[in-house]
C-alpha cells in the first residue's frame, strides 16, 4: 500500500485520477456525499472537500485535459 488516504465518512465509490505525466491528482466519491481531491505527490494530502449533493456520490470523471470534474449521485442529476 502506497497510501492511506482518511477523510470520508462512508463507503468510497469511485476513483478518478487526473491526467498528467505523472499523474499526482485523484478524485474520490463517496456515500458521505462529497468528492475530495488528494495529491499524491505530497504523501496522499488532501486539498479539498467538495460537497452539494444531496445523496450519494455514485461516481466521477476527470476531462482529458485535467480542467473540468463531473460527478453524478442520487439525485438524478450530473454535476
Amino acid at each position: 500500500m502506497l497510501f492511506h488516504l482518511a477523510g470520508h465518512q462512508d463507503v468510497v465509490r469511485d476513483l478518478s485520477f487526473a491526467p498528467g505525466n505523472p499523474c499526482s491528482i485523484l478524485v474520490s466519491a463517496s456515500r458521505d456525499k462529497t468528492l475530495r481531491v488528494w495529491d499524491l505527490s505530497q504523501n496522499g494530502k488532501q486539498l479539498k472537500v467538495l460537497s452539494g449533493h444531496l445523496q450519494w456520490v455514485y461516481g466521477c470523471s476527470i476531462s482529458p485535459d485535467g480542467q473540468m470534474l463531473c460527478s453524478v449521485a442520487g439525485e438524478k442529476a450530473v454535476s
